[in-house]
């Protein structure tokens, strides 16, 4: 029977459903009979959804408002029409 060590060092294979039949189902019987690693997996499962989450979180939105586009490309506009206007 595998070990809860073992079942540490699986579990992203497991997630990611690359164990062999082998080893998928001595996983899935000490899933079955030890309560201390279901819910360590079910805890390390919402770890992984909250990082995923906090990592979209992070992310600009998929729209940019056309104001900004337009407030950036007038500045460039504008440092590059000074930048000639300055000579060394």
């Amino acid at each position: 029977m595998m070990s809860c060590r073992e079942v540490y060092g699986f579990l992203d294979e497991f997630l990611e459903s690359r164990l062999d039949d082998l080893t998928k189902v001595a996983f899935a019987a000490h899933l079955l009979l030890c309560p201390a690693c279901r819910n360590y997996l079910a805890t390390y499962r919402a770890t992984l959804l909250a990082a995923r989450e906090a990592e979209w979180a992070d992310c600009p939105p998929t729209e940019i408002p056309e104001e900004l586009i337009a407030a950036i490309l007038a500045s460039r506009t504008a440092a590059v029409q000074n930048a000639g206007d300055h000579q060394c």
